[in-house]
């Protein structure tokens, strides 16, 4: 990762997790992560920290979290663009294409392999990165 910030959102129940991909993801150097317990408490806080990548399970109810990234997609909260990498226990067909249609961008199957989490997460923040450099270059025109 080249240099300025970059942050992460964590969104999962677990504290154990949540601390998990934190130690992951600081070997990526992100400059800040944002932690939440659940969809409903990262709502308010991801428009305030504009995170270039969400990171959430996706193995619990998946309700609570397709209305996030749904009114995320939307730019009801935070900006349309973040990409959203989901943690599914089950790795099965249909759970995959109920979260890409939900609006996720990659899922990583659990148990979590540190080197699969940091190569996609890596790939999301610069894809974040690279639209928002471009939406900038845009408005200075």
């Amino acid at each position: 990762m080249d240099g300025g910030r970059i942050c992460v959102m964590v969104i999962d129940a677990n504290a154990h997790m949540r601390r998990l991909i934190t130690t992951i993801l600081s070997a990526l150097r992100v400059t800040d992560i944002v932690e939440a317990r659940s969809t409903t408490a990262a709502a308010p806080l991801i428009g305030v920290h504009n995170p270039h990548l969400v990171v959430m399970d996706w193995s619990a109810d998946h309700t609570e979290g397709m209305l996030f990234v749904h009114r995320l997609r939307r730019g009801e909260i935070g900006a349309s663009h973040t990409p959203v990498l989901a943690l599914a226990k089950d790795h099965h067909h249909a759970v995959l294409e109920e979260a890409l249609e939900a609006g996720i961008d990659e899922v990583v199957a659990k148990p979590l392999s540190a080197l699969e989490l940091m190569d996609r997460a890596t790939t999301l923040i610069a894809q974040a990165r690279r639209h928002l450099a471009g939406r900038e270059a845009a408005l200075a025109v």
